[in-house]
């Protein structure tokens, strides 16, 4: 499972996807070094390992700094580059936000992605990179934005010095709904549902049993005026998620997410006998 838009970008390069194996701490970083041996046994050119050590995307999971430090290591003992995308490592619930790939000891060949669209707004589509000297020039010869608007770059400039609590009230208001979804996902779905556990960000993943096609379900929805991301998308190998789905809770309201999950649950219940009952009521 990974970012939707990343699988589709590699692929329309030409090159092809190699998926790895998570758990509740990200990538399994047994499997990261098996794939590489794979890889590189068959004599093809691995090009670079994609990661998201903080709030990975569609899981949300965060990587521990033992994990960090284990992907990372294993990357340079087998010379291959690591792209840390970063873009929602601002929205951790707990804590402070945990060393990335390229700080830590080692890190400096790491080519660290982020963004200023998940933490201050989605229209504002300004990010950065910070990596090698010899990335970035090749960088800046291949970039073809049409120039990035100075108008954003203003915006964020201004919202410098208030950039940590608005973050800090950001994150209150999303971990308040991101509860009352599971609350609602328990209510409705009952053990229908599996949800990971979701430690920050503004998505939750959700694992129904194997007889749901979100593909299909995602489609009945959107009739309903519901959208969310039908979990076949966000895997390199489809069939592997095609029961699972992604839930944007950031800009619903909480009328609208009780009123949402409930109309998913009867579509889906219509299409799949799934569920049979949540917790305080039966179908």
């Amino acid at each position: 499972l990974t970012y939707a838009g990343a699988i589709t970008k590699v692929r329309k390069c030409g090159a092809d996807v190699v998926g790895l194996k998570l758990d509740d701490g990200g990538v399994v970083a047994d499997d990261l070094r098996a794939r590489i041996d794979e890889v590189q046994g068959s004599g093809r050119r691995l090009k670079y390992v994609y990661v998201m050590p903080t709030i990975q995307n569609p899981t949300a999971s965060v990587m521990t700094p033992e994990r960090r430090a284990e992907i990372l290591a294993i990357c340079r003992e087998k010379g291959v580059p690591v792209m840390e995308d970063e873009c929602y490592a601002d929205l951790v619930w707990e804590g402070e936000w945990p060393v990335s790939l390229r700080g830590m000891e080692g890190g400096g060949e790491v080519i660290h992605v982020g963004s200023f669209s998940k933490s201050l707004a989605p229209a504002l589509r300004l990010g950065y990179i910070s990596a090698p000297r010899n990335v970035l020039s090749r960088l800046v010869a291949l970039k073809g934005d049409g120039g990035t608007p100075a108008l954003s770059q203003m915006v964020v400039a201004a919202m410098a010095d208030g950039f940590d609590g608005h973050v800090r009230s950001l994150k209150e208001r999303l971990a308040k709904k991101l509860d009352l979804l599971r609350q609602t996902l328990m209510e409705e779905f009952g053990t229908d549902a599996e949800l990971t556990p979701g430690k920050g960000g503004i998505f939750q993943w959700v694992r129904l049993p194997e007889t749901v096609d979100t593909s299909r379900l995602a489609e009945a929805a959107a009739r309903s005026g519901i959208a969310f991301n039908a979990g076949a998308d966000w895997a390199v190998d489809p069939d592997s998620a095609r029961n699972g789905l992604r839930l944007c809770f950031a800009h619903a309201g909480e009328t609208e997410i009780r009123e949402g999950v409930g109309e998913l649950a009867r579509i889906c219940h219509e299409l799949f006998g799934v569920p049979t009952h949540g917790s305080n009521r039966k179908r």
